[in-house]
C-alpha cells in the first residue's frame, strides 16, 4: 500500500471513526440520562399533584362531616336546617352552596342546584351510606367549575335521616394541583372519569368539561387515546408519536374520584440539549474531516513527492550511478532524510575506497572465492606474500591448486557447511609456501553476496608462532594463578588427592571473611571451623565429586570474628594435567536472606492483621483477581474464594440487579481512579448488596491502594438501617394514631406557645383547622383570653423548670362558635431538634360528663327534699344516705381527677341504677304511709273502730319492714361501692382476701354486666391472702372485664366470663379470665398492649385499657401477664402475681389517670 493511503487508513480514518463513535455514545448516554431524569421528575410531579388533590378532598370531606353532625340538621324543623345552611354559605370559601336531601330525596335549601340537569345523577348517590362525589359541572350562578360533595346525616339513634351536599369550588383545587409543574415545556392535564378536560392541556384551544377534540386539540386528543383508560397502570413513561411530534407521557389515577392526571413533555424539549450537543459534535466531526482531507493533500505535497524523488535517487544508486543524489529543499525531516541519503551515498563511495585500501594493506591474507566455480575473485597483497603467487595468477586457480585444502572432499564439506550456516570459523591448515617454509594458518570464512553473486570471504591468520609456544603455555599455571588471585569473588582451590586438607584461598576470600591474607593457605576449612555444620561440608564434597559441579548450595560459614554468614557455595570438579582439583566460590547472601526474611515477616504480619481485622476485608489485584478474603468477610457475605475468583463474579453475585450493579460499579470505579491520583484512600460509599444466602445487606465500603493491589473494607450497617426504618415506622404509626384518635385532642407547642401540631380531634373540639393555627398561639386565634394565655405560659414555664408533667387539669376553653367546652388537659415536655424543648398537650372533652354531674346533683337535691318532707324517720335514714352519697360523690371526684377517659360516668350510672330499686321502694312505702296516715286521721275524727286501728297497725308494720329492708339493701350497696371506690382510688399496700376483692369488683360491675347480658362465673377458692395493692388489682380486673364486654360480644349477644384462681409454687398465684366471645386475629393479638391501639375507636374504645393493665401488673403488682386468643374461640388473660408484692414500688402515672 502506498504511503498516503496508509496514512489515511492507519491514522486519519481511525481518528474520525473513534470521534464518530464517541459522539454517538455520548449522545446516547445523554439521552438515556435525560429520559431517566424526566421520568423520575414526572412521577414525583404526578404523585405530588394527586397528593394535593387528595388533601383538598380530605379537607372538604372533613368540613362536610363536621357540618353533618351540627345540631338541628337532623331534626324535623326545616327552618332551623335552612337557617344553618344559610349561615354556612358565608363562613367558608371552599363551598359555594349547601343542600339537604331528606330520605324522600326532596331538596331543602335556599338556593338552586349548580346545574338543574344534575338531579338525575344525584339519585344513586343519595342512597349511599358513605361520602360520595358528583361529576363536575359549571355553576349557573357564578359560572365556576363546582362538584357536589355529599355526606350522609344520621340522627342520634344512628338512623340515616338524609344527605348533606355542598357545591365545592374546583378552580383553586385544580390550579393548586397543576401549579406544581417546574419542568419547562411540560404540561399537566386533569380529566374526570368520562375523559372530560378539567384543567391543564397541551397549549391547544379547548374548553373545560369537554373532551379534547381532534379538530381543535389534535395533540391532546391523540395523546389521551394512546394512553388508554385511567384503569391501565403505567409503570414507565410512554413514548407517543403524533403527527411527527414525539411526546413522553405518564398518567396516574385518582381513586376517590376516578379522575386521572396526565404528565406530558415534548421529546424535542427533553432532548434539546442532546440535539444541540449532537449538532456541535457533527460540526466538529465535519471540521475534523475537512482538516484531515486538507492534511492528506498537504501530506502528498510535502511528504509523498519528496519521498518519491528520494526513492528514484536510491534506485539510481543501486544501478551503480555513484553520483546519484536526491534534491534537498528546506529543513524538515524529509529534507534531512534526503540530506542523510546524499551523505550516505558519499560515505558509501568513501567506504568503498577505504575498504579497497584496507583490503590492500590488511596484514592478514584475505581472499574472495566464487561459489559458482571455486576460483579466486581477488586476493590481497598479504595473501600473495604468504602463498607466493600474484593476483592475476590466483584468479585462474582455486584453494585446492595451492594445497590450502588437503583434499577435494574437505573442500566440498566446507562449501556445504558455508551454504548451510553462512560461516566457518577455527579451521586450521598446514601449508608449505613457495619458499619451502611450513606455515600454520587459521581460516575464518563467511558467505557473502556482492552484486548478486555469492562469494566466500576468507581471512587467514598465521598461527605458526602460537603453535610453537602452545605446549609451553599448557604447562604454565601462571595465567590460572593470576586469574584465581585477581577474581573478585571469594574462591578456594583444593587438590582432591589431599582430601581437601590442603586448600588455597584467594584475596577476595580473605577480604570477605576477615582472615589475615595468607594465614589460611594450605589449611582445609575443617582446621579452623570454617563450616558451621561439618556434615553440610561433607555432603557438598560428595555431591561435587559425584556430579562434578554444584551450584548455589546454601551454607552457614563462620567469619574470623566468630559471626556466621549465609553464603551460596558453588564448586566445580577440574582435571588439570592429570591432577584433580576442586574449585569453589563463595557468595555472601546474608543481607539478601535477612531482607527476604523481613519481607516474609512483613507479609505474615499483614496476613495476621488481615485475618484478625474486626471488619470484612477483600484483597484484590489490579487485574481483577481476588487475592484474599478474611474470615469476617466470609461470615458476613457467605462467599468464598471458590465462589468469586475475580471481581467480575463478585459484582454479578452481590448485585443481581443489572441497573443497580451498573450504577454502583460506575461510582466505585470513579472513586478508585480518583484515589489512585490522590493519596490512595478511596472515599467511602454506601451500597445495597446481596449475601450468598440472598439476604439484603447495607454496607459502607471503603478501601486503599496498597502498591498495585486494592484493599477493600466493608462495614455492615444493615441493623442500623433497619433500626432507623423502625424508628420512622414508629413515628408514622404514632402520627397515624394521633390523626385518627377522635376522643383525645393532641397539640404540640414550642417554647413561645406557638402550635407545632394540631390533630383532627383538636379541630373538632376547638374549631380552627391545622392550616389556620399552625405557627400561631391560642391567644392569636381567640381560643384563650389574655389571662388564660398567661396562665398557659405559666404551665409551660413550670414544666421547663421542673421537667415534670402538669395535670390532669379541668379547664373551660373557648370554641370558635362561642361555646365554652370543658376539657381534662395534661401537659408534659418533649424534646425538639437542636436541643430545644417542646410541649405536648392532651385534652379530653368532658363537657357531657360535667352536664351529667350537674343533673345528678340536682336530682339528688330534689330526692333529699322529698324524703325529708315525708317523714322524720326517713329524713334520718336519708341523712345517712345523703352522707353515703356525698362520700360516694367525693370518691367519684377523686376518680375523675385520676382518670382521663371518663369511666366515672359508668360507675355513677351503675350506682344510681342499683340504688333506684331500694330507694324507690322506700319512697313508695313513705307515700303509702302518708296516705294511710290521712285516712287514719279522718277515721279518728269520725270515730275510731278497732278494725280500722288494726288495719292501720298492720299496714304500718309492713311499711316499716319494707322501709327497713330497702334502706338496709341501699346501705349494703353503698358500703360495697364505697369499699370498691376506696380500694380503686387508694394504692396502699395491705393484706386482703383475693375472693373478697373479686366479689366486690363483680358487685360494682353488676349493672353494666346486666345491661350487656354478660355473666361472671367465679371459681376462686377461699383463703388466698395477698400482701399487695388491692386498688391496682381491682383496676386491672375492671379493665379486663370491661374490655371483654366491649370487644368480645356484639350488642345484645351476651356471654359468660369465667374467673378462676389457683396458687402456684414459691409464693405466686395464677388468675385466669376466660371469655367465650369472638376472639382476636393474630395481628391484633400482637398489639393489644400498645398504647392507643383499639378496634372500637369512636365506639367506646380508647386504646389505653390493656396498656394500663400491663403497666399495673408488671409495675406495682410485680407480676406477669399473658394473653391468648383464637378467632371464634374466645380470649384468655392469665395473670401471675406474687403473694407479696415488691416493696417501695411507685404506682405508674397510668394507674392514676384511668380506671376503665
Amino acid at each position: 500500500m502506498k504511503l498516503l493511503p496508509r496514512i489515511v487508513v492507519s491514522i486519519i480514518l481511525p481518528i474520525l471513526l473513534t470521534a464518530a463513535s464517541t459522539l454517538y455514545l455520548a449522545i446516547h448516554l445523554l439521552q438515556r440520562s435525560l429520559s431517566e431524569e424526566v421520568e423520575e421528575r414526572a412521577r414525583a410531579t404526578l404523585n405530588q399533584s394527586v397528593a394535593r388533590l387528595n388533601l383538598g378532598l380530605e379537607d372538604a370531606l372533613d368540613t362536610m362531616r363536621i357540618l353533618a353532625r351540627s345540631e338541628g340538621l337532623a331534626g324535623p324543623q326545616a327552618g332551623l336546617r335552612n337557617e344553618a345552611m344559610q349561615r354556612w354559605r358565608g363562613s367558608t370559601e371552599r363551598f359555594e352552596n349547601f343542600f339537604f336531601f331528606d330520605q324522600q330525596e326532596r331538596m331543602h335549601s335556599g338556593a338552586e342546584l349548580p346545574d338543574p340537569d344534575m338531579q338525575d345523577q344525584l339519585q344513586p348517590l343519595l342512597n349511599q351510606l358513605n361520602p360520595s362525589y358528583s361529576a363536575p359541572v359549571f355553576s349557573e350562578d357564578t359560572g365556576e367549575l363546582v362538584m357536589l360533595v355529599m355526606n350522609p346525616v344520621y340522627a342520634g339513634q344512628g338512623a340515616k335521616v338524609g344527605t348533606l351536599a355542598g357545591s365545592m369550588k374546583l378552580e383553586q383545587l385544580l390550579s393548586f394541583t397543576i401549579g406544581n409543574n417546574t419542568q419547562r415545556d411540560a404540561h399537566l392535564m386533569v380529566l374526570d372519569k368520562t375523559g372530560r378536560l378539567l384543567a391543564g392541556g397541551l397549549g391547544e384551544p379547548g374548553e373545560a368539561l369537554q373532551a379534547p377534540k381532534a379538530a381543535s386539540a389534535p395533540q391532546a386528543a391523540a395523546l389521551i387515546q394512546a394512553l388508554g383508560p385511567a384503569q391501565l397502570a403505567m409503570t414507565k413513561m410512554a413514548r407517543i408519536e403524533i403527527d411527527d411530534v414525539a411526546w413522553r407521557a405518564l398518567q396516574v389515577r385518582v381513586p376517590e374520584l376516578e379522575w386521572r392526571v396526565i404528565y406530558a413533555l415534548p421529546e424535542r424539549s427533553l432532548f434539546a440539549r442532546a440535539l444541540e450537543q449532537q449538532r456541535l459534535g457533527l460540526l466538529a466531526l465535519l471540521a475534523c474531516t475537512l482538516l484531515a482531507l486538507a492534511g492528506a493533500a498537504m501530506t502528498r505535497r510535502v511528504v509523498v513527492r519528496p519521498l518519491r524523488q528520494l526513492r528514484q535517487a536510491h534506485a539510481a544508486l543501486q544501478a551503480g550511478q555513484k553520483e546519484a543524489r536526491a534534491p534537498v529543499v528546506g529543513n524538515d525531516e524529509i529534507s534531512e532524510l534526503a540530506r542523510s541519503f546524499n551523505h550516505m551515498a558519499q560515505s558509501l563511495a568513501a567506504t568503498e575506497e577505504r575498504f579497497r585500501l584496507m583490503f590492500e594493506v590488511f596484514p592478514h591474507p584475505v581472499s574472495l572465492i566464487r561459489v559458482s566455480d571455486g576460483r579466486y575473485l581477488d586476493i590481497n597483497p598479504a595473501f600473495e606474500r604468504l602463498v607466493g603467487v600474484d593476483r592475476q595468477q590466483a584468479r585462474q586457480h582455486g584453494p585446492r591448486d595451492f594445497h590450502l585444502i588437503s583434499s577435494q572432499q574437505d573442500l566440498q564439506a566446507q562449501h556445504e557447511l558455508l551454504l548451510q550456516t553462512g560461516r566457518v570459523d577455527g579451521l586450521s591448515s598446514q601449508i608449505q609456501n613457495a619458499q619451502g617454509e611450513t606455515r600454520w594458518l587459521l581460516f575464518s570464512s563467511r558467505l557473502i553476496e556482492l552484486d548478486e553473486e555469492r562469494l566466500i570471504l576468507s581471512v587467514a591468520t598465521d598461527i605458526t608462532a602460537l603453535k610453537q609456544v602452545e605446549s609451553q603455555l599448557q604447562q604454565s599455571e601462571q595465567s590460572f594463578t593470576a586469574l584465581f588471585e585477581s577474581a573478585p569473588v571469594p574462591m578456594a582451590r583444593s587438590p582432591l588427592s589431599e582430601q581437601l586438607s590442603q586448600t588455597f584461598w584467594n584475596r577476595a576470600w580473605y577480604d570477605c571473611f576477615g582472615y589475615a591474607p595468607g594465614s589460611c593457605d594450605g589449611r582445609g576449612g575443617l582446621l579452623f571451623n570454617f563450616w558451621e555444620d561439618p556434615q553440610a561440608r561433607s555432603g557438598f564434597i560428595a555431591d561435587l565429586v559425584r556430579d562434578q559441579v554444584v551450584v548455589g548450595r546454601e551454607a552457614l560459614l563462620r567469619h574470623a570474628d566468630g559471626s556466621v554468614k549465609i553464603c551460596e557455595v558453588s564448586g566445580r570438579y577440574l582435571d588439570v594435567q592429570g591432577e584433580r582439583i576442586i574449585l569453589t566460590s563463595y557468595l555472601d547472601v546474608t543481607e539478601s536472606r535477612l531482607s527476604e526474611q523481613a519481607l516474609r515477616d512483613s507479609e505474615q504480619r499483614f496476613r495476621q492483621l488481615f485475618e484478625s481485622a474486626p471488619v470484612p476485608l477483600m484483597h484484590a489485584a489490579e487485574d481483577g483477581r481476588i487475592l484474599a478474603l478474611n474470615q469476617q468477610w466470609v461470615q458476613l457475605l457467605g462467599f468464598t474464594m471458590d465462589d468469586i475468583p475475580t471481581v467480575t463474579e463478585w459484582w454479578l453475585l452481590a448485585y443481581p440487579d443489572e441497573q443497580i450493579r451498573r450504577s454502583t460499579r460506575r461510582i466505585w470505579q470513579e472513586r478508585i481512579e480518583a484515589a489512585r491520583l490522590r493519596d490512595g484512600r478511596i472515599a467511602t460509599l454506601k451500597v445495597e448488596l446481596r449475601a450468598k444466602d440472598g439476604r439484603p445487606l447495607t454496607n459502607i465500603v471503603g478501601g486503599i491502594w496498597v502498591g498495585d493491589s486494592l484493599l477493600v473494607s466493608f462495614f455492615d450497617i444493615t441493623e442500623n438501617e433497619q433500626a432507623a426504618a423502625a424508628v420512622r415506622l414508629s413515628r408514622q404509626q404514632l402520627l397515624t394514631n394521633l390523626e385518627n384518635t377522635p376522643a383525645v385532642s393532641v397539640q404540640w407547642y414550642d417554647e413561645q406557645g406557638r402550635v407545632l401540631y394540631w390533630n383532627p380531634a383538636s379541630q373538632a373540639l376547638f374549631g380552627p383547622s391545622s392550616h389556620e393555627i399552625l405557627g400561631r398561639t391560642l391567644e392569636e386565634v381567640g381560643l384563650l383570653d389574655a389571662q388564660e394565655a398567661q396562665d398557659f405560659m405559666g404551665h409551660l414555664q413550670k414544666i421547663r423548670s421542673s421537667g415534670e408533667a402538669v395535670g390532669p387539669l379541668e379547664l373551660q376553653l373557648h370554641h370558635r362558635d362561642g361555646s365554652r367546652p370543658w376539657v381534662m388537659a395534661t401537659l408534659f415536655a418533649m424534646p425538639l431538634p437542636e436541643g430545644r424543648m417542646g410541649f405536648v398537650c392532651m385534652d379530653v372533652d368532658i363537657s357531657h360528663r360535667k352536664q351529667v354531674e350537674a343533673e345528678l346533683g340536682e336530682l339528688n337535691a330534689q330526692l333529699e327534699l322529698r324524703v325529708a318532707a315525708r317523714t322524720q324517720e326517713l329524713a334520718k335514714r336519708n341523712g345517712e344516705l345523703d352522707q353515703a352519697l356525698h362520700h360516694l360523690q367525693h370518691t367519684q371526684g377523686e376518680l375523675v381527677r385520676a382518670e382521663k377517659l371518663a369511666s366515672l360516668g359508668r360507675l355513677v350510672a351503675g350506682v344510681a341504677h342499683e340504688l333506684n330499686t331500694p330507694i324507690g321502694n322506700a319512697l313508695l312505702m313513705a307515700s303509702t304511709l302518708s296516705d294511710k296516715q290521712q285516712q287514719f286521721e279522718t277515721s279518728l275524727q269520725a270515730g275510731l273502730r278497732r278494725s280500722t286501728l288494726s288495719d292501720f297497725l298492720v299496714t304500718l308494720r309492713e311499711a316499716s319492714d319494707m322501709l327497713d329492708a330497702s334502706l338496709r339493701r341501699a346501705n349494703e350497696l353503698i358500703s360495697s361501692f364505697k369499699q370498691v371506690a376506696v380500694n380503686q382510688s387508694s394504692h396502699q399496700r395491705r393484706d386482703f382476701d383475693l375472693r373478697a376483692v373479686l366479689h366486690e369488683t363483680a358487685l360494682s360491675l353488676g349493672p353494666s354486666l346486666r345491661r350487656s347480658g354478660v355473666r361472671l362465673h367465679e371459681e376462686v377458692p377461699e383463703g388466698i391472702t395477698l400482701q399487695s395493692y388491692p386498688g391496682p388489682l381491682i383496676q386491672v380486673l375492671m379493665n379486663i372485664i370491661n374490655n371483654a364486654v366491649l370487644h368480645a360480644y356484639a350488642p345484645g349477644q351476651g356471654g359468660v366470663i369465667h374467673i378462676s384462681a389457683q396458687t402456684l409454687a414459691e409464693g405466686w398465684v395464677r388468675l385466669d379470665l376466660q371469655d367465650d366471645g369472638c376472639g382476636m386475629p393474630p395481628e391484633h393479638l400482637a398489639r393489644v398492649f400498645d398504647p392507643f391501639f383499639t378496634t372500637k375507636l369512636g365506639q367506646g374504645g380508647s386504646g389505653l385499657g390493656l396498656h394500663i393493665v400491663y403497666n399495673l401488673v408488671t409495675g406495682p403488682l410485680g407480676g406477669r401477664i399473658a394473653i391468648s386468643s383464637e378467632l371464634g374461640q374466645g380470649t384468655r388473660v392469665s395473670l401471675e402475681l406474687p403473694l407479696n408484692a415488691p416493696q417501695e414500688v411507685e404506682v405508674p402515672a397510668a394507674a392514676a389517670t384511668s380506671a376503665s
